[in-house]
């Protein structure tokens, strides 16, 4: 997968997330791509991280909302959290070499 982070003059972007969108459809989550992170705090952290990673080669960012227990329940939101960083675990390992990251 080939991830950048981009600015132009009216917004920052991230392909990363259709990214993951499309590999947590694939495994039957309903997921879907928001063009707002919401407001305020949502919003802030989710721009100043893009816009963090504009300055720093092969560093990515990625915002998910997680809807509350009572509309998805316990197992979904279980398993797709279980999915979800099963995916960014096996992105990580095979974009950054194990010597390369902190601990």
């Amino acid at each position: 997968m080939s991830s950048q982070c981009s600015h132009d003059s009216q917004a920052l972007l991230s392909n990363l997330a259709v990214w993951f969108a499309d590999k947590l459809q694939a495994l039957g989550h309903d997921v879907q791509i928001s063009h707002s992170a919401g407001r305020y705090l949502c919003n802030y952290i989710y721009f100043r991280s893009l816009q963090h990673c504009t300055n720093v080669p092969n560093w990515h960012a990625l915002f998910v909302h997680v809807p509350p227990l009572k509309f998805a329940g316990q197992e979904a939101e279980l398993a797709f959290s279980l999915d979800l960083f099963d995916q960014l675990a096996h992105q990580v390992k095979a974009s950054v070499p194990l010597n390369q990251i902190a601990s």
